[in-house]
């Protein structure tokens, strides 16, 4: 079960960072992508709880945990994700935040929230060594800005500030609350930021710019609010390091999306560091069994 939940984060992953590229190159600015996705994902939520009968309990603690786990693994990943996005391709951008697995192994450890294992930390290491050697064949085999090694290094903020709310919310969970409920509070609570702020600065005009695609507005929304999901109930479930390794399962997915849908160039090193990043997966996964 557990592995099939990986899968499907990691599809949902590259199927969503793909969606937010389609965004960008056709125009809509960072900022309305976001906004209206964070509609469109309490949209979608909502009805799932509709479905399910359960809505989010409201207490101080737990509005404390929807605001800060909402911003740190929703609002601000999802603007970085949405400015970096049509800069970089897709495959290149996933291997970039594939190096997630190292900095949560590190934040989980310092915390106290897992035990050091050597096996592990050579494993997140080796990942991050094979992701950068991807990263430098991708991006010096293209041309221009769209793969350029600035664009790159903003990149390595998206992977920082999702493990820093993997290890928050592993750590801090509020008891009692499943993760179909957890996701629609913190979605509630971002949503009613995102909409004071946008009434506050008067941007609020500026929403039209999604008419010119709107499928990806709407794709966006279904494939964000899948993955909150999903990565929540993995993450309380088994672990902050064990979600961080559904990057490496993205990178599989993100190759062929790129390819097919955006034309990007994968080359045969790129290809190669991508298998290997997936095999860590496997090594990783026994370390923590016999470990």
């Amino acid at each position: 079960m557990k592995y099939a939940l990986l899968i499907l984060l990691g599809s949902l992953w590259a199927a969503r960072l793909s969606a937010i590229k389609w965004a960008g190159l056709s125009g809509i600015p960072a900022f309305v992508t976001v906004t209206l996705a964070i509609f469109g994902v309490v949209i979608v939520l909502i009805l799932m709880a509709i479905a399910r009968r359960t809505w989010p309990p409201l207490s101080r603690a737990t509005l404390v945990f929807y605001v800060l786990s909402g911003s740190f693994g929703f609002v601000l990943p999802f603007f970085l994700e949405a400015v970096i996005a049509p800069h970089l391709p897709v495959f290149v951008f996933i291997v970039i935040i594939a190096t997630m697995p190292l900095l949560t192994q590190i934040l989980a450890v310092a915390v106290g929230l897992e035990r050091p294992n050597l096996t592990q930390v050579a494993v997140v290491i080796a990942g991050f060594a094979i992701s950068g050697l991807v990263i430098w064949d991708s991006t010096g085999a293209a041309d221009g800005a769209a793969t350029s090694l600035r664009w790159a290094g903003f990149a390595f903020f998206v992977p920082a500030v999702y493990a820093l709310n993997t290890v928050f919310i592993a750590k801090r969970w509020p008891k009692g609350v499943d993760a179909g409920s957890v996701a629609l509070g913190q979605a509630i609570v971002v949503a009613l930021a995102a909409l004071f702020g946008s009434v506050v600065t008067g941007v609020t005009s500026d929403w039209s710019l999604a008419l010119v695609n709107l499928w990806a507005i709407a794709l966006i929304s279904v494939l964000e609010a899948a993955a909150i999901v999903v990565y929540l109930k993995i993450t309380n479930t088994y672990g902050a390091s064990f979600v961080a390794f559904a990057n490496y399962v993205s990178i599989a997915i993100a190759a062929p999306l790129g390819a097919i849908l955006f034309g990007n160039d994968i080359g045969v090193v790129a290809l190669a560091g991508g298998g290997m990043l997936i095999a860590l997966l496997i090594v990783k996964d026994r370390a923590s069994k016999s470990g």
